[in-house]
């Protein structure tokens, strides 16, 4: 984590942050740091952890929101290098029993700027429901483009909402929900001249 004014963009030494690391919605252990003379500070999860969430404050400003990790990406190194995973998903929303089509993009990158996919690495998925509790996983190997794919078939029955897929440390989530397409539809009249800034429609 990186704690930064939002008045200069410069890093707040000595910053705090209340960082929650929770293993399901209800299970959670919260933890006080400090951020170093960069405004930087380093947080290890454990293997089980299902999500994080931090709020950053200082001792005269406590007005930040809560950040979570729905967008997080793991660290590159200092010179920019280091392997990469990108999770995709045939779609964002399902029923329950439905299929889900999940694949992986794993590469490397060098120096910044050059990207080569990662063949023949042996790739675990890992799905888990809106508590956090797992699933089902999955064991593939990528091909020669970096690329390794599998399915998972969703519970018929039980919780539904936010799932999360997991790949090492990054995760992609989708929506389980019964819903129902839309039996009606919207008919607008044909637009026949045209309209500029100002006009009355």
């Amino acid at each position: 984590y990186v704690v930064v004014s939002a008045t200069t963009g410069q890093p707040i030494a000595g910053a705090h942050l209340r960082i929650r690391m929770y293993h399901s919605y209800k299970d959670y252990k919260d933890f006080d740091v400090t951020t170093d003379e960069q405004g930087e500070y380093i947080f290890k999860p454990d293997a089980n952890t299902y999500s994080l969430e931090a709020w950053a404050y200082t001792d005269t400003d406590k007005a930040g929101e809560p950040l979570n990790d729905n967008s997080r990406y793991g660290s590159p190194d200092s010179n920019g290098s280091g392997k990469r995973i990108c999770i995709y998903t045939d779609r964002a929303i399902y029923r329950p029993g439905q299929k889900v089509f999940a694949s992986a993009l794993v590469y490397q990158v060098t120096d910044g700027k050059d990207h080569q996919g990662i063949k023949s690495r042996d790739v675990h998925f890992v799905m888990r429901d809106a508590n956090g509790k797992e699933v089902k996983e999955e064991y593939v190997k990528t091909d020669v483009y970096g690329v390794a794919a599998t399915e998972f078939t969703l519970p018929e029955s039980g919780l539904t909402g936010q799932f999360a897929i997991l790949v090492d440390d990054q995760r992609h989530y989708i929506r389980v929900e019964e819903y129902k397409r839309p039996t009606f539809h919207v008919d607008f009249p044909e637009v026949k001249q045209a309209y500029a800034q100002g006009d009355q429609l």
